[in-house]
């Protein structure tokens, strides 16, 4: 049954589309179509968000690598995964989930595993990868059907030619290891002269389960991008700063409701829960 009704959800939201295939227009941004939920001290530093199941989400502040499941219809923490003492302190800046395991990235693209099966908890392993600290990375997305995790480059694309365009890796998880070719680029002219985003520096990104379209946070701006498979900007738009003062993270429920995750530096931290509007006229 529940197959059923997500396969319902995909065919009624892509008939309700736009015509460029955004899916961002099906959300209302504003205090009363969403659920606002405070979080404590401890996720104050609030960076990524990543889907655990139900209603529940794995999230993380960033600089420490103690892991926190939220549940979503409350806001409230219900557990708290701390790797055996090995807790670590890096700027970390995104997590995602893939075959019982929590992948988590640092700035400078260091990716840190951790199991979650019940007796294989060790600490962390670690990989490298290419990216430096002018990267800047931010944001972990998964893509369980092709086995690789998306890599957000917020700063510096890693290439002289990407000049001008805010870049995305993908990393192999059976290789472990980066991949040499880009996933997809976003054209900050684009947006510009399109959406009128003048300033673009992402802080998250996550697949949408409904559309497949990505979405991406723009922290420092309080920014939401949506664009396509190729990197085409298909929607923008700018938060009110009283709503999302600072974006840090984003994952869906595969209903296709959006959590975002705001960071507090000077007060909590916030879990914005947003529905995904299925009714298009008075008769549906």
């Amino acid at each position: 049954m529940e197959k059923m009704i997500y396969i319902f959800l995909i065919i009624l939201t892509t008939c309700c589309a736009g015509e460029n295939g955004s899916m961002l227009h099906k959300y209302e941004f504003s205090r009363e179509s969403a659920k606002h939920f405070k979080l404590p001290g401890r996720l104050r530093e609030i960076s990524g968000l990543a889907y655990a199941g139900g209603n529940l989400v794995y999230c993380h502040n960033d600089e420490r690598s103690i892991i926190y499941i939220v549940d979503t219809g409350t806001g409230e923490i219900i557990e708290e995964i701390d790797p055996k003492g090995k807790e670590l302190k890096e700027d970390f800046e995104g997590i995602a989930c893939f075959e019982e395991k929590i992948y988590l990235t640092t700035s400078e693209g260091d990716i840190y595993v951790y199991p979650l099966k019940d007796g294989e908890k060790e600490k962390f392993k670690k990989y490298k990868t290419p990216f430096a600290s002018k990267n800047d990375i931010e944001g972990l997305c998964c893509l369980p059907e092709k086995r690789l995790l998306l890599m957000v480059c917020k700063e510096y694309p890693g290439s002289k030619k990407l000049k001008g365009k805010r870049a995305v890796y993908p990393f192999d998880l059976d290789k472990m290891e980066l991949k040499k070719e880009l996933f997809f680029a976003i054209d900050l002219d684009e947006l510009k002269e399109k959406f009128d985003v003048h300033s673009f520096y992402p802080s998250s990104i996550e697949r949408n389960p409904i559309s497949g379209t990505y979405f991406l946070t723009g922290g420092k701006h309080s920014r939401l991008v949506e664009v396509d498979s190729t990197g085409k900007v298909l929607a923008a738009v700018k938060f009110n700063k009283n709503f999302h003062p600072q974006p840090e993270g984003i994952t869906f429920l595969p209903d296709g409701t959006m959590i975002i995750a705001d960071e507090g530096p000077d007060k909590a931290a916030r879990l914005s829960v947003y529905k995904l509007k299925l009714i298009v006229n008075d008769e549906l």
